[in-house]
């Protein structure tokens, strides 16, 4: 996430609650699957175009829908490669098919900006991990919480909303996560959470989670 976007949800924030970011999972038995990533800043979209919106050809993260087509397709495993930009409802949708989960982890360092090399996703024969690890967004706003000048600008994070499913082509023998906020179990076949990103700050641990398929 880019300063620019974050001063921007800052100042949209103070003003009315806003943003949700939804992550959206298919695993399929072999580690392959797909994934939807969205920002949705709809409930905002008045308060942005009084503002100026966005730059001509970009969306709220900085890029074109071309530019990130283009530097997703150029990943190894990934295909279907989508990205729209709803300029009306200013609704980033980002969506691809991924091979394994290492291509996985190559598309989630481009889309959420991940600087090191440190996996996400871990692949054991039929077990999928997700491990926390932080990247640049998460340590800006874990300098704002240790800033007591910025409290009031952390208490707005509680009104941007988080939310992360799973789901799976056959049934799943075992789903875990950490206690400290959880997933619930849907269906046999699919799990998920929804929590705000100051929750996230206070439990990184909370999107740690485990999956043994059958």
């Amino acid at each position: 996430m880019n300063l620019r976007f974050l001063l921007l949800l800052i100042l949209c924030c103070s003003l009315s609650s806003c943003l949700t970011i939804i992550e959206s999972y298919t695993f399929r038995q072999d580690g392959s699957g797909s994934m939807e990533y969205t920002v949705d800043m709809s409930e905002m979209s008045s308060l942005l175009e009084m503002s100026g919106g966005f730059e001509e050809n970009q969306d709220m993260m900085g890029k074109s829908t071309d530019d990130w087509i283009t530097s997703l397709k150029n990943i190894s495993g990934i295909t279907k490669a989508r990205a729209d930009f709803e300029e009306d409802r200013y609704t980033l949708k980002i969506s691809f098919d991924f091979s394994s989960p290492d291509a996985l982890n190559m598309a989630l360092a481009d889309i959420l900006q991940i600087k090191s090399a440190q996996k996400i996703f871990f692949w054991n024969g039929n077990i999928i991990r997700r491990k926390h690890q932080a990247d640049s967004q998460m340590e800006l706003l874990s300098q704002l919480q240790d800033d007591e000048r910025s409290q009031m600008i952390m208490s707005m994070f509680k009104e941007m909303k988080y939310k992360c499913t799973y789901r799976f082509d056959k049934k799943v023998k075992v789903f875990y996560s950490s206690p400290s906020i959880g997933f619930e179990q849907r269906s046999k076949k699919e799990w998920g959470m929804e929590t705000n990103l100051e929750e996230l700050l206070e439990n990184p641990a909370a999107l740690n989670v485990g999956m043994v398929l059958r």
